[in-house]
């Protein structure tokens, strides 16, 4: 079914790019929940099981795309980007939750593109999740693409599931985890942390604190925080705010990002021996 769905979907692909020669993608309705059996929902499309199939019967499919509503998210945009998938998301939940997610796809797996749908139906724009995560991810647009290249990029989300996340960047090693600063009732904390072009590192999001280790287990190094500053970026340019110490660095021990707000803040790590 796949292989015949791939053959006649490639043929319109190819038609089209004869009169426009743009990239062309296919999405997927993913199994899912109550429905994970091929006919419980329209199977046959380029779910990540199949993928190779539609590879080798597509010539004019630049790129597969899933329907992501399921809430095993992590594991879906990791099944997306096998055989060298750019990820794109060309429909996804609008809620808080997804608010969350795009950090996963754009910080961990690279994502081109991530499209929540029905945006223009989601109410009180200018406070909703994906409006304050479309802010910050767009001032960072050009530091993501950056690191995105140089792999010195990761997005997270850490809750009951996913209490820490390690990554190493920077010379250091990251262990991502919740955070309490100000009462994080939801338990939850989400965004992304990118190095600068300063050789410091760069985060956004909310609820979650960064610490640094040296890379070497048995290293005698000692490290800590030596500033952090929250700001903005205004078309490119760096807008620092206020600078933040004592609590609110765990008195040099964490880089913290308080659960109450959704931010940007530049950090600088130091280490002695």
């Amino acid at each position: 079914m796949a292989w015949n769905y791939a053959g006649y979907v490639n043929k319109v692909a190819e038609a089209g790019k004869k009169e426009y020669p743009i990239p062309m993608y296919a999405n997927a309705w993913l199994d899912q929940g109550t429905d994970p059996h091929p006919g419980d929902y329209p199977s046959g499309g380029p779910l990540a099981r199949v993928m190779d199939i539609w590879k080798a019967r597509t010539t004019g499919i630049d790129l597969f795309g899933p329907d992501l509503y399921v809430s095993e998210f992590d594991e879906r945009c990791q099944k997306f980007t096998q055989h060298n998938n750019p990820l794109f998301i060309p429909e996804m939940n609008s809620s808080d939750e997804g608010a969350r997610n795009i950090f996963i796809a754009i910080g961990k797996y690279n994502a081109i593109g991530v499209s929540p749908f029905g945006i223009d139906h989601i109410r009180d724009a200018e406070t909703s999740g994906f409006s304050k995560s479309y802010n910050i991810l767009g001032q960072l647009s050009p530091l993501i693409l950056e690191n995105q290249a140089k792999k010195t990029i990761i997005g997270f989300v850490v809750d009951d599931k996913t209490p820490v996340v390690n990554f190493e960047m920077g010379g250091y090693k990251l262990e991502i985890s919740r955070d309490e600063l100000f009462g994080n009732k939801a338990n939850i904390g989400y965004g992304t942390v990118m190095m600068d072009r300063n050789n410091g590192f760069i985060g956004a999001g909310s609820g979650f604190r960064v610490r640094f280790y040296p890379l070497k287990k048995d290293s005698k190094t000692i490290t800590g925080v030596s500033a952090v500053d929250e700001g903005t970026f205004k078309d490119g340019a760096w807008i620092p705010g206020r600078r933040l110490n004592g609590d609110e660095d765990d008195q040099g021990r964490a880089w913290r990002f308080a659960s109450w707000q959704i931010g940007i803040e530049k950090c600088t790590v130091y280490k002695y021996e």
